[in-house]
């Protein structure tokens, strides 16, 4: 396999675990069936599993990991923070019966969105 070949499909993998992210979100948003989480789950595994074993073997694929790894700390960080103190704030018990575990259903979501935001858009500034 060429480095190009390479390249591409750790961008393609890219691409395609952010579109995971989307779908699974999407899914959880709209109400759809459980295999359209489950496929979203799915394809961004896949594509987490890809980038990270690529992720060691370049330096600028490792400084784009570096960035997403980042973003995605900093959102769950903030989205563990954040969301309990809303609930707790302004909806008070209430907001238990509208959305059981609202923390615990988009943790993952939001951490996988901001790593493939931060991932992208190291990117598209030109990393390393």
């Amino acid at each position: 396999m060429t480095p190009e070949t390479r390249a591409h499909m750790v961008m393609m993998a890219a691409y395609m675990g952010a579109f995971g992210t989307a779908l699974m979100a999407l899914s959880l948003l709209l109400h759809w069936d459980d295999i359209t989480r489950g496929v979203g789950a799915g394809i961004m595994m896949a594509c987490l599993v890809i980038l990270l074993v690529r992720k060691l073997r370049d330096e600028y694929l490792q400084e784009l990991w570096s960035a997403g790894a980042s973003w995605a700390l900093l959102a769950t960080i903030a989205w563990s923070i954040l969301v309990p103190l809303y609930q707790g704030t302004f909806e008070g018990r209430a907001g238990v019966t509208w959305l059981p575990d609202l923390s615990g259903n988009w943790t993952m979501i939001v951490a996988m969105g901001a790593f493939f935001a931060g991932f992208h858009f190291r990117r598209l500034r030109g990393a390393a």
